[in-house]
């Protein structure tokens, strides 16, 4: 599946290109968002999809690859950002706020993404995978915790993760459940009271106060197809260098 959908976007860059070269269509940042979006030409679309990426890539020094999933969401935020400020330039829907905000949606590969996160979960699904020595992987060291939660509650923790990472403990999915749900925030959002904190276990209510901010965190299902029950789990956190499992960090509260 991967190498036709690379084939299909290289073939659509590759038509592009020589439309390109041979009808001079051309994508100027400071262009009408309304002009170019309301297009019928697919080589317009196409043009602007890749010129968004590019955009992100180099504003916020990430990996945003032009494949058909991210040529569409490009173009469903432009669509979007364009109907609410129609005389707005292309550039203008990306600059400042509007940057972080559509960099957000389109998918990243670069460490700590949700995509990232997704990558890693999977394993759990494979019955190829040692579910066991996965779990170790993401054993927390002392130094993770500390840079994740305050030394109140990160001398807790240190002690109540150090039991529960025992030789032969493993998360991961019970029979049936072959599908993977996720929930993907910043702890910055967490701290905030953000509507995403609404999608964590409650705990994580009194758990804000000792949270520092600059974290990646996950909470995630293992579900059957359709479901939305399933084995749940929280506290998968990017650091800054590794993915890390610290759930249920309130039941260490002080």
């Amino acid at each position: 599946m991967k190498v036709f959908t690379r084939a299909l976007v290289i073939g659509l860059l590759s038509v592009a290109t020589a439309q390109a070269q041979e009808e001079k269509t051309y994508v100027e940042p400071d262009q009408n968002c309304r002009a170019l979006l309301t297009s019928d030409d697919n080589l317009t679309d196409v043009l602007i999809a890749a010129w968004t990426l590019g955009y992100l890539s180099s504003a916020k020094d990430a990996s945003y690859s032009v494949d058909s999933g991210n040529i569409q969401t490009a173009l469903d935020i432009l669509m979007e950002r364009c109907a609410a400020t129609p005389e707005a330039s292309m550039i203008a829907l990306l600059r400042e706020d509007t940057s972080e905000q559509a960099g957000a949606e389109v998918a990243s590969n670069e460490p700590g993404s949700e995509q990232d996160a997704r990558a890693l979960l999977s394993r759990f699904l494979s019955a190829d995978t040692d579910r066991a020595d996965l779990t170790m992987s993401l054993r927390p060291t002392e130094e993770d915790i500390r840079s994740v939660y305050e030394d109140e509650l990160a001398e807790r923790l240190i002690q109540s993760y150090e039991g529960l990472f025992r030789p032969g403990v493993a998360i991961g999915p019970n029979g049936g459940q072959t599908e993977l749900l996720t929930w993907h925030a910043r702890t910055d959002a967490l701290i905030a009271g953000k509507d995403i904190l609404q999608e964590f276990p409650g705990g994580y209510k009194e758990v804000v106060p000792f949270m520092k901010p600059g974290h990646t965190i996950v909470r995630f299902k293992f579900v059957e197809p359709g479901e939305t029950l399933g084995m749940a789990f929280d506290g998968l956190i990017y650091t800054g260098e590794r993915w890390v499992f610290m759930p249920k960090p309130w039941r260490s509260l002080p």
